[in-house]
């Protein structure tokens, strides 16, 4: 389990903050803190992560569009739209999937708490959030490029964990994709 803490203490302590990388009340602590917040809302949205995707299939609500598609009600807890089958066919306006299909099947990106990221994501919010205290602290902008790399470094381990750094192919003929397990065609 991910502590909030534990990750601004680890970025801070990476640093070389070792006067205030545990004191909560501290500029810098409430500084890190800050940017924590909109990195955690930036990874929650990105969708080359996977750990906090789910798939739904959406019931129509039985209206049917001016253009004679169904219409289908946006999960509420959805932050963005990661794919959808059917693929072709399918609109994503304000609060509502509009489909010539009867059925629809989405998956997107959900909002957690830090309580619920996988462990495996704890190093790369923790560089995450070095690389941002070193591009807004100049006092931490030597190890700028240190921490942009570990960043990188970290965000190809979960990638290739997840399965994401495999090719996504489109079948055309029902209109759905797969993941290829070797990466290649096939």
């Amino acid at each position: 389990m991910i502590e909030r803490g534990t990750v601004i203490s680890n970025a801070l302590l990476r640093l070389g903050e070792l006067g205030s990388y545990n004191d909560n009340g501290s500029v810098v602590y409430k500084r890190a803190s800050t940017l924590f917040d909109a990195i955690l809302d930036n990874v929650a949205t990105d969708t080359s992560f996977l750990f906090n995707a789910t798939t739904a299939k959406l019931t129509t609500t039985g209206d049917k569009s001016e253009l004679d598609e169904y219409t289908f009600n946006r999960p509420v807890d959805m932050l963005n739209l990661l794919r959808t089958y059917p693929m072709k066919g399918v609109r994503y306006e304000g609060d509502h999937f509009y489909s010539t299909s009867t059925e629809l099947i989405i998956q997107y990106c959900k909002k957690i708490t830090i309580t619920k990221y996988p462990d495996y994501m704890g190093e790369y919010l923790t560089y995450a959030l070095c690389t941002e205290l070193a591009r807004t602290h100049n006092s931490y902008i030597d190890r700028l490029e240190y921490s942009e790399k570990m960043k990188g470094e970290e965000r190809a381990k979960i990638l290739a964990f997840e399965g994401f750094d495999k090719i996504i192919f489109d079948d055309e003929a029902d209109g759905s994709s797969y993941l290829s397990p070797s990466g290649g065609l096939g």
